[in-house]
């Protein structure tokens, strides 16, 4: 990687796509030796995150870290597709990862560039376990220690990356309801950066749908703006209501829905 890592990419005699290739060929040998395909992926971001730290002060040519890094995360997309569950004793790639790193804030920026089933699962073959969802909760644990926490809430991308990470598992595994990842939903980090970024999310994945989130988030979200209508009215504070009856809201949830209206004002 270090060799590879030299090559100026404003010189390169190899175009995007054949260095592109280059990469994928050479891995491929590394591969074929002694690494499986996680340890070796594990050993490239790792790598890639020392690399990646730009000095100012050296002579190197700042966009040939960007061209790079680029270069080996395309090779990481490229090659964590392919991913073939090893077994119920298989950890998480991307939590191993974090665990094993004091470059988290980087690692996290790369990770976001990755495909997003390997926030809860290794390969979308593995089929649909809880601890996909409680893998899930350790990493966006890490997400609250880097820059992707922007003060009680994560990042568009971050909120993103997760919505996504979702989308894919529960589209690999039609038969399991929505509803079975509720408790990663109303993480309330999770349930706050939704209702910031609410607006964004109704546009650019399938929210406003029960598709990914099931209909008793959705319910929840309701019933509490109807709370924080009440309480922009001063009317009177009885439980609020839906079509179903009473819905349960809690404290927090409140404090979630006025901090992202106040927020957004």
């Amino acid at each position: 990687m270090e060799i590879e890592w030299s090559v100026n990419a404003v010189t390169d005699f190899l175009s995007s796509t054949e260095r592109s290739s280059y990469l994928l060929k050479t891995s491929s040998i590394f591969l074929q030796q002694s690494y499986d395909l996680l340890s070796f992926c594990k050993t490239v971001i790792l790598h890639l995150g020392k690399l990646s730290v730009y000095d100012p002060g050296s002579c190197q040519d700042s966009r040939t870290y960007g061209t790079k890094s680029a270069d080996f995360i395309q090779l990481l997309r490229k090659l964590l597709v392919s991913v073939r569950p090893l077994g119920e004793t298989q950890s998480n790639w991307l939590l191993d990862i974090l665990q094993s790193t004091d470059n988290v804030d980087q690692i996290i920026k790369y990770a976001l560039e990755l495909p997003a089933h390997l926030l809860f699962c290794n390969s979308l073959q593995e089929g649909f376990k809880k601890k996909h969802g409680l893998f899930a909760l350790e990493i966006i644990g890490y997400f609250t220690k880097s820059s992707q926490n922007k003060g009680s809430y994560l990042s568009l991308e971050a909120i993103i990356y997760i919505f996504q990470g979702m989308e894919s598992l529960l589209t690999a595994n039609p038969s399991i309801p929505a509803s079975a990842l509720d408790f990663v939903w109303m993480h309330p980090i999770i349930f706050t950066s939704i209702l910031v970024h609410k607006s964004v999310l109704s546009q650019v994945t399938t929210l406003d749908s029960c598709k990914v989130v099931s209909s008793s988030w959705h319910d929840t979200v309701k019933a509490t703006e109807v709370w924080l209508q009440q309480c922009w009215k001063n009317s009177n504070m009885s439980p609020p209501r839906n079509e179903t009856g009473l819905i349960s809201v809690e404290d927090w949830q409140k404090a979630a829905l006025l901090f992202s209206n106040i927020l957004l004002k």
